[in-house]
C-alpha cells in the first residue's frame, strides 16, 4: 500500500491495485427516477405475464398482479444491496482509475480514466431533495438539501467525472478530501478542497495550455418555493410520459399476441 493511502478509510491494496470500498456509483444521484421506472417496468411485466396466461389458458389472474408485484418488489429491494457490490479501483500498473460493479459474479467496469487525462482533483458536494425518514441532521439547516459528498476528476478536455460518491455524512466529506490529496500525492496531480456549502464549477481560461480548464467554487443556493414547484412539475411530466409509454407498450404487446392467434377457416 502506498504511504499516502495508509490513513484513507476503506482502502485496501491487492495485486498492484488500490480498492476503495464503501462508495456508490454515479447512479446514486438518479436513484429516485430509476426506482420509479423500475417499479413501473416490473408492474408492466406482471401484467404481461398475466395476459399471456389468460390468452393460453383462459384463466384470469389479473387480480393477482398487484400482490405479485408488491412481493417481487420487496424481495428485490431487500436483496439488491447484498447481490450488488460497487467499488473503485486505482490501478497502479496502468496508472488509471475506474469503477466496478459486481452482480452475481459478473464484473461490469466503467470506462478507465488514465492519469495523463486528469487535470485536477477535488472533493465536491452534490445536492439532493430530502426523502422520507431522513433526519434533521442529514438535511442541511441553511440550504434544506441533503448533501452527497463526492470525489471529482477534471479532465483536460473540460469534462468532470464524479466517480467516487461517498455518502452524506460528515465522515464521508472528510474521506473525499483524504482521497483527493492521496491521489494527488500518488500521481502528482493538483488537488483543491471544496468548502462546505460550496460546489465545483469549471472555468475555461481560454488559453491554449494543456490545463486550459480549471475548477472553481460556487456557493450552493438554498431551496425556494419556486424551485420546489418547478421540480414537482418536472416529476409530473416525467410520470405522464412514462404512463403514456407503458400504455402504448401494453397496447402493442396485446396486439402482437392477438396476431399470433391461429386463424380459423
Amino acid at each position: 500500500m502506498p504511504h499516502c493511502f495508509r490513513k484513507v478509510k476503506y482502502s485496501t491494496f491487492k495485486e498492484d491495485k488500490i480498492i476503495v470500498d464503501e462508495c456508490y456509483s454515479t447512479l446514486a444521484k438518479y436513484s429516485q427516477i430509476i426506482s420509479i421506472y423500475f417499479a413501473l417496468g416490473l408492474l408492466l411485466f406482471c401484467y404481461f405475464i398475466s395476459y399471456i396466461i389468460k390468452y393460453y389458458t383462459k384463466e384470469d389472474f389479473g387480480h393477482y398482479v398487484i400482490p405479485a408485484f408488491i412481493i417481487l418488489f420487496l424481495i428485490i429491494s431487500l436483496f439488491l444491496d447484498k447481490l450488488l457490490q460497487h467499488h473503485v479501483v486505482i490501478d497502479l500498473r496502468d496508472n488509471c482509475i475506474y469503477s466496478e460493479l459486481i452482480l452475481l459474479g459478473f464484473y461490469i467496469k466503467s470506462k478507465k480514466i488514465f492519469k495523463d487525462e486528469i487535470s485536477q482533483i477535488a472533493n465536491n458536494i452534490y445536492t439532493r431533495y430530502p426523502e422520507k425518514g431522513e433526519t434533521y441532521g442529514e438535511i442541511h439547516p441553511e440550504t434544506k438539501y441533503v448533501y452527497l459528498y463526492s470525489l471529482d476528476f477534471l479532465l483536460k478536455n473540460g469534462k468532470v467525472v464524479d466517480m467516487l460518491i461517498m455518502g452524506k455524512s460528515e465522515s464521508d466529506y472528510d474521506r473525499t478530501i483524504e482521497l483527493a490529496f492521496a491521489i494527488s500525492e500518488l500521481w502528482g496531480i493538483p488537488a483543491i478542497t471544496c468548502k462546505e456549502n460550496y460546489q465545483l464549477s469549471v472555468v475555461d481560461t481560454l488559453t491554449n495550455s494543456e490545463n486550459r480548464y480549471k475548477f472553481s467554487l460556487k456557493e450552493i443556493e438554498p431551496r425556494t418555493f419556486l424551485k420546489d414547484f418547478l421540480r414537482l412539475i418536472k416529476i409530473f411530466i416525467i410520470l405522464i410520459i412514462t404512463l403514456l409509454i407503458i400504455a402504448i407498450g401494453a397496447n402493442y404487446i396485446t396486439s402482437f399476441i392477438s396476431s399470433l392467434k391461429p386463424t380459423r377457416f
